[in-house]
């Protein structure tokens, strides 16, 4: 037996057995707890089973995914919402709000549930109206990308955009239930796969040394085996064991859950910037650059591990993601730092990385030498 060890603020956390990570399991909840399963029959045969289950049913999904996966799948039209995963729909005018009008027209109840089968917007656009509507509409979600399998499918967080910031709207909306279904991960470009490898090395780098020799293994050279789903399993179900461990002690990210936004504070500010021509994983990748670098000039992450993070990050940022960074204006970086979920007065909450597996959380003056400071590195990592 291999356990992962890891501390948040010298918080300890065990993962038992990490390289034996369940394919079910609960993670507890308020006001209840939800399952978790993996289920890699044909994508049409699980959506149709979830979807017919019940008459008051309804399917909530990406236009995309629909496409390539569900176009035979034999479910009434109108009980159908289709959505453009894009950051546009990703807010209350275009996307939340003509959900719940839908919500309303099919009279959705206690008794219903909705199917929601997409990614991370999908996701967060359904979770944040099926919370609104009535004060909770069960859902379940159907993780279609490998950063929302590996993440945001846990955990319960749902935000939609406004003012040109991310997730400024945001609630706690938990699912009934998850279903994972790795077959949907065939059709995604690498671009995508990528994207989801920031948040498994975000949580890999969080779960410790042993989380961490294990994701070198598996992602050799910055990929995985391009869509090798043996590859992925262990990844994805590594990665939510992490989280199922954070989220389970602090839900509504009061104190140590924030840790989770490792490498996303300034990640978030990177996407806005670049007008979400930056995935977000990639992002993500680059926020956690920033922040070793950041954690290293404090005085904080060893050299030695300093350095096998940045060859670790920059394996997987793909070279258009560096070159959209290196076009991009920093001059409105401290506003949106500034804007920022955990920024507090004149100081931004940031999450530093003491060493692999052991978090921090530091909080630093948003002024004109942290901008300068985080423009010269943001300038080193472009330069690849």
């Amino acid at each position: 037996m291999t356990d992962a060890r890891f501390t948040i603020e010298q918080h300890p956390f065990t993962v038992g057995d990490f390289e034996r990570a369940p394919e079910r399991f609960e993670v507890r909840s308020v006001p209840r707890s939800y399952g978790v399963r993996w289920d890699d029959r044909a994508p049409r045969d699980v959506v149709r089973e979830l979807v017919l289950a019940s008459p008051g049913n309804v399917l909530v999904v990406d236009r995309n995914v629909q496409r390539l996966h569900l176009a035979d799948l034999d479910v009434p039209a109108d009980r159908v919402f289709d959505i453009d995963a894009t950051e546009e729909k990703k807010s209350l005018t275009h996307g939340a709000l003509p959900l719940i009008a839908f919500f309303a027209r099919r009279e959705i109840n206690k008794s219903s549930r909705a199917i929601v089968v997409g990614g991370g917007i999908t996701q967060d656009v359904a979770g944040f109206a099926a919370c609104m509507f009535k004060r909770g509409t069960p859902f379940t979600l159907v993780p279609t990308t490998l950063l929302s399998m590996c993440d945001s499918c846990i955990g319960a967080k749902t935000g939609v955009n406004h003012d040109g910031a991310k997730n400024q709207l945001a609630l706690f909306s938990a699912p009934r239930e998850v279903v994972i279904d790795p077959r949907f991960l065939t059709t995604l470009a690498p671009r995508e796969v990528q994207s989801g490898l920031g948040e498994i090395l975000k949580l890999h780098v969080t779960g410790g040394p042993v989380a961490l020799d294990r994701y070198e293994a598996l992602v050799p050279d910055g990929t995985a085996g391009a869509i090798d789903t043996a590859r992925l399993k262990p990844l994805i179900l590594g990665s939510l064991a992490v989280k199922r461990a954070v989220v389970e002690v602090d839900e509504f990210e009061l104190d140590l859950r924030r840790s989770m936004n490792l490498g996303h504070t300034v990640g978030h500010a990177i996407e806005s910037l670049s007008g979400y021509a930056i995935p977000h994983g990639h992002a993500v990748t680059l926020g956690m650059l920033v922040v070793n670098a950041l954690s290293a000039h404090r005085g904080m992450l060893p050299a030695d591990e300093h350095a096998r993070l940045t060859r670790l990050g920059r394996d997987i940022v793909a070279a258009g993601s560096l070159a959209t960074l290196r076009g991009i204006d920093l001059g409105r970086l401290t506003g949106l730092l500034g804007k920022d979920k955990k920024a507090e007065a004149s100081r931004v909450a940031f999450v530093l990385v003491e060493s692999i597996g052991a978090l921090r959380f530091v909080a630093l003056e948003n002024d004109a030498a942290l901008a300068a400071e985080i423009g010269e590195i943001v300038a080193d990592v472009a330069r690849g």
